[in-house]
């Protein structure tokens, strides 16, 4: 293979790499910006984490054979 092929070839080899790299980096700014950006996320307080985690307790069941009359 002659240098000028070479040169030639080794050039388009970089030019399709880097072509492939941006679309590749464009696909990935595409998903964060549909899926992870801020506008994306989820308010959390402190209440809702808590009511999550430690349910609140069941109201205490009627003993059977105890009238409240």
């Amino acid at each position: 293979m002659s240098t000028a092929r070479q040169t030639k070839w080794r050039a388009q080899l970089r030019q399709q790499i880097g072509w492939t790299l941006l679309i590749k980096l464009m696909a990935l700014i595409a998903l964060w910006a549909l899926f992870f950006s801020p506008e994306h996320r989820v308010a959390v307080s402190d209440d809702s984490v808590q009511s999550l985690l430690i349910p609140a307790a069941p109201s205490p069941a009627p003993s059977p054979g105890v009238s409240d009359d």
